[in-house]
């Protein structure tokens, strides 16, 4: 029961009315959206939209006065964004984990591009290039933040099929997530017995008893009723996989990118098997020597324990845990920069200031038939 992808414009509109409820005019940026990332007929293509931004950051990076400024390439995304695109990015903004809905939607909301660093596979711009491609070649203009904003705090009337950390779920989904940050779908998504206990599992939350034939209804939902997508570029995967693969400017800070997040996550592993699974370790050892009683009860049996410490270690050594771990220490204590937010895994600073630094190694390169100079990164340079 594989997914069905958005076919048309009929189609997406039919979609965001059922799912979330948008009609009319408050409907159409999210069509038009829907339509440029799908690639459906007459739209333009997001590629050479992309390929279009990609120019115009390398434009913003080469211009006076940036060569030494901190955060050189967040910095032209961020300027192009407010200038052109009507977004009010004040700060540079990272998140190093997935946020609460509060935290999210309150950036969402103020108009903030940031940047992603927990996922190799994300990209940490995606979900900018997205926004911005969609206002430079959907003529958004300076209305582009504003349709940005619109986002924020809207969920689906009706559970939907996705994918969170524990495998496949069926619960409201974000508009934000359907639009711009589908899972990309693997074969095993489509297991129909997998697809049945996410909706029994819902079930089991709900006031009033569900009778088999709705329950039916849910589960044969699944090709369209889902935040899921192929190859379309609603993945943000998929929009970073595009990006790193050409010869761009944005092409070349991609490969930079994922090459520090790589190095971060197996620090981040590092620190977590030195420090978190040997603590786990040793103190599994020493509760399976204690009586059930001394446990809290006695389905604490050894078995249990054994299985609740494999669990941790599974949890420990996923791939975002090492990013998340390494890219705390970086903001907390190495950074010379404030990196200051009360919200779980949010780094903030101020980026307009006029703060200066020491000029870093260039390397003198051409992208879309400009030269320039870019900045160093030792063992870095394509």
């Amino acid at each position: 029961m594989p997914i069905t992808e958005i076919r048309d414009e009929g189609d997406a509109r039919t979609r965001l009315r059922d799912f979330y409820g948008l009609e009319g005019g408050e409907a159409a940026p999210y069509v038009e959206l829907m339509g440029l990332l799908c690639g459906l007929e007459g739209y333009p293509s997001f590629e050479k939209g992309l390929h279009r931004i990609s120019e115009l950051l390398w434009a913003e990076y080469r211009k006076p006065g940036m060569q030494d400024r901190p955060n050189r390439y967040s910095r032209s995304i961020i300027n192009l964004a407010n200038s052109a695109f009507g977004f009010m990015t004040q700060d540079n903004v990272v998140f190093a984990g997935p946020l609460g809905g509060a935290a999210f939607g309150q950036r969402v909301r103020s108009k903030v591009l940031w940047k992603d660093s927990f996922a190799l596979g994300h990209g940490e711009f995606s979900h900018s290039y997205q926004w911005l491609t969609a206002g430079l070649v959907l003529n958004w203009g300076v209305e582009t933040g504003q349709h940005y904003a619109n986002v924020a705090g809207r969920m689906s009337r009706i559970p939907l099929f996705t994918k969170d950390s524990d495998g496949m779920t069926y619960r409201r989904s974000p508009l934000w997530e359907y639009l711009v940050d589908c899972t990309k779908r693997q074969g095993w998504f489509d297991n129909e017995g997998r697809l049945t206990a996410a909706v029994n599992a819902w079930s089991q939350k709900q006031s009033e008893q569900q009778n088999p034939q709705a329950l039916g209804a849910r589960l044969s939902s699944y090709p369209t009723a889902n935040a899921l997508t192929n190859e379309t570029f609603r993945s943000a995967n998929n929009v970073a996989t595009l990006a790193a693969g050409k010869d761009w400017f944005i092409s070349f800070y991609e490969a930079r990118r994922k090459a520090v997040l790589a190095e971060a996550q197996r620090r981040g592993q590092a620190l977590i098997d030195s420090s978190v699974v040997n603590s786990m370790k040793k103190s599994a050892a020493i509760a399976r020597t204690r009586p059930p009683g001394m446990l809290g009860g006695d389905e604490h049996t050894p078995q249990y324990m054994g299985r609740v410490d494999q669990g941790a270690q599974r949890s420990a050594a996923h791939p975002i845990q090492g990013i998340k771990a390494d890219r705390a220490v970086h903001y907390k204590l190495e950074k010379g920069d404030i990196y200051a937010n009360p919200a779980k895994y949010v780094y903030e600073k101020p980026i307009t200031d006029a703060k200066r630094v020491e000029p870093k190694g260039q390397h003198y390169l051409e992208f879309h038939g400009e030269a320039g100079f870019v900045n160093a990164r030792t063992g870095l340079l394509m």
